[in-house]
C-alpha cells in the first residue's frame, strides 16, 4: 500500500543534491508470499540522512519528512512504514510523540525489520537500521546530531517535543538558557540508556 511512499525519489535525493541508487530493498507491491529480497546492500549513511531530515529539515513528503513540518496525514503513513499504530492518536501532536519516541529509543534496530506485507511493513525501520550496529547508536547519533543543530533547523519547542517522548515531564519554566538544558536532558536520557546496556 504505502510502497510508493518509500520509492519515491525523496528516498534517494538528499538536501546535498547527491544521488544515490534504488537498492531493491522494499516488498514488492504484489500480494504474493514471494515479496522481493533485498538485491544489494544499504549504503552505510542512509540511515543518517533519513534522521538528519526528519529532525532537521524542512521536507514534507517521503520517509525523509521533518517530524515536526509534516502533515498529520503524512505522519499517520510515516508511523505506518514504521510498524506504530497510531489510529487511537487524534492529536498531531501525540503522533510526533510516537513516532519520536519509537525514533529517539532506537526501536527501529530492535524489532524485527523486513520487507513484507501487510503493512505495517517496517520499511522505514529497514532504512535506518541498516546503517547502525545497534539501538544505543541511533539514540546516540540523534543526540549529537541535536547537540549541534541550531535554532534555525530546530527550534527549542521542538526539543522540548523530542525530550518529552524520552518520558521527561520536568518543568522549564525559566527561559533562561533552555536550549541548553533541554539539551541536558537529552544527554542525561542517552546516559541512562547506556547504563541499562551494560
Amino acid at each position: 500500500m504505502y510502497h510508493d511512499f518509500i520509492y519515491s525519489d525523496d528516498l534517494n535525493n538528499d538536501n546535498d543534491s547527491q544521488s544515490y541508487p534504488s537498492y531493491g530493498l522494499y516488498a514488492s507491491s504484489s500480494s504474493s508470499p514471494d515479496a522481493e529480497t533485498p538485491s544489494q546492500t544499504i549504503p552505510t549513511d542512509r540511515g543518517e540522512k533519513i534522521l538528519r531530515d526528519m529532525f532537521l529539515s524542512r521536507r514534507v513528503i517521503g520517509i525523509r519528512a521533518s517530524l515536526f513540518h509534516s502533515s498529520i496525514e503524512h505522519l499517520r503513513k510515516v508511523c505506518s512504514l514504521h510498524g506504530i499504530d497510531v489510529s487511537g492518536c487524534s492529536k498531531v501532536r501525540d503522533v510526533k510523540i510516537r513516532l519520536l519516541y519509537h525514533i529517539i529509543n532506537g526501536d527501529c534496530f530492535l524489532q524485527h525489520c523486513e520487507s513484507s506485507h501487510p503493512v505495517p511493513d517496517r520499511s522505514a525501520c529497514l532504512c535506518i537500521a541498516g546503517s547502525f550496529p545497534s539501538s544505543l547508536s541511533i539514540t546516540s547519533f540523534i543526540e549529537n546530531l541535536l547537540k549541534t543543530s541550531i535554532a534555525s533547523q530546530i527550534t527549542t519547542e521542538e526539543l522540548l517535543l523530542v525530550v518529552e517522548s524520552t518520558g521527561n515531564q520536568l518543568p522549564y519554566e525559566n527561559q533562561r538558557h533552555m536550549r541548553r538544558r533541554v539539551l541536558g536532558s537529552l544527554q542525561a536520557f542517552v546516559v541512562r540508556c547506556r547504563h541499562l546496556t551494560q
